[in-house]
């Protein structure tokens, strides 16, 4: 199942499966950005790498801490949303490097 269709089943009833560590311990630092999503609709490290990704039963695998990065995104973006309006206040109508930070975070999260 493509991540896109999987995305909606990611709350109480999912079932998760997590990647582990050598020692069998869940990973618990997620994957260092930038991610971007691939042609099988996997979600990739800088590198490539398929860091999460959907199974036909609807559960995502990968590893915890990413996972739970992924379910906070929704709210991730209504915060940066706001943070935009106080940032651009701030800023005073001139460039400022955290308003541009925001707003291109914002324009990545919405696919423009």
């Amino acid at each position: 199942m493509p991540l896109r269709e999987a995305r909606g089943t990611l709350g109480a009833a999912a079932s998760l499966r997590l990647r582990r560590g050598e020692g069998g311990e869940a990973v618990s630092k997620y994957t260092r950005g930038p991610w971007h999503v691939n042609e099988n609709d996997e979600i990739c490290d800088s590198s490539g790498e398929s860091i999460l990704w959907g199974w036909d039963d609807g559960s995502i695998c990968g590893d915890k801490a990413d996972i739970r990065l992924a379910a906070a995104a929704p709210d991730l973006l209504e915060a940066l949303k706001e943070a935009e309006e106080y940032v651009a206040e701030y800023a005073c109508g001139k460039p400022h490097r955290v308003l541009q930070a925001v707003q291109a975070a914002i324009a990545k999260a919405e696919g423009r």
